[in-house]
């Protein structure tokens, strides 16, 4: 099956009888104030947990964007989970993820690093990154071979996008962190 070609200007309005979501996780190591590991993770939870029955508002908003926050095997690893959305939610999900860790972790005097081993092996070192999934579904139909390389050189043009932001990086909007 050949995947990738230049796709003809009339092929658009064939993705329109797809749906598209997209899901994020989005890991982050915990330091302290000395730059080392910070095994508590689970303490974050629970700060977020508090901040949510503090801020119900906050909660009602979240809640129909992230599915949770997961501590890592790590204790100084956490993540945050997004529900599968439309790539026009994505970037909303992600900002109110990543705010919602990090306010947590300055309640409890710890920072947020966001910055990938990829791809070093993980023995013995967590790896942070971004995990996309993508989900494509085809309504009351099954996916013949050639939609499935329809919606394959469909995400392809969105390629750069997805590499950008599938590993941490310590510059966010163009600044360093």
């Amino acid at each position: 099956m050949l995947f990738h070609e230049h796709q003809k200007e009339s092929v658009p309005d064939l993705f329109e009888q797809y749906q598209v979501l997209c899901g994020v996780e989005e890991e982050f190591l915990i330091i302290n104030k000395n730059g080392t590991l910070a095994d508590v993770a689970d303490d974050i939870m629970v700060k977020s947990a508090e901040i949510f029955e503090k801020d119900s508002s906050l909660l009602n908003s979240l809640q129909v964007k992230i599915r949770g926050l997961d501590a890592e095997p790590s204790p100084s690893q956490i993540e945050y989970v997004t529900l599968p959305l439309p790539p026009s939610s994505i970037e909303e999900a992600v900002i109110q993820g990543r705010k919602l860790v990090i306010d947590a972790a300055k309640q409890i005097g710890v920072k947020i690093l966001a910055q990938s081993l990829h791809p070093t092996q993980s023995d013995p070192h967590p790896i942070s990154g971004i995990h996309l999934n993508v989900s494509v579904q085809r309504e009351g139909a099954i996916m013949t071979p050639e939609h499935l390389k329809a919606v394959y050189n469909y995400l392809w043009n969105y390629l750069p996008e997805m590499i950008a932001t599938s590993a941490n990086s310590p510059i966010y909007k163009g600044n360093l962190n």
